[in-house]
């Protein structure tokens, strides 16, 4: 526990003092805890904006949604059932090229 001057008054304080018990100021002390939250919160920042910018991410995301566009003309009612099978035969070709391409499920 070590001895600092107050920011306000210049009084002599505990550097653990949350207030200066002589004018009532706020400590401006920055906790280890809340440096490590700030460190965690930008590596998070970081990392989210660098997998947004990835552009294998991006064509991932662009082939997913082939597949969910391709899967919903697949559900349309109104379709003969021969274009159906088309449709579904084109929407297995989509996902058997994703998976060979990015080793995952879309």
């Amino acid at each position: 526990m070590g001895l600092i001057d107050c920011k306000k008054c210049k009084m002599v304080i505990s550097s653990h003092a949350a207030v200066c018990p002589h004018c009532g100021a706020r400590s401006t002390r920055t906790s280890y805890l809340m440096w490590i939250s700030i460190v965690i919160a930008l590596v998070f920042l970081g990392y989210t904006i660098q997998s947004a910018h990835d552009p294998v991410n991006q064509e991932k995301v662009i082939s997913r949604d082939v597949i969910n566009a391709c899967w919903n003309d697949y559900a349309n009612k109104s379709l003969d059932k021969t274009t159906k099978n088309f449709i579904a035969d084109t929407c297995n070709k989509l996902e058997a090229d994703f998976r060979s391409k990015y080793n995952e499920a879309p």
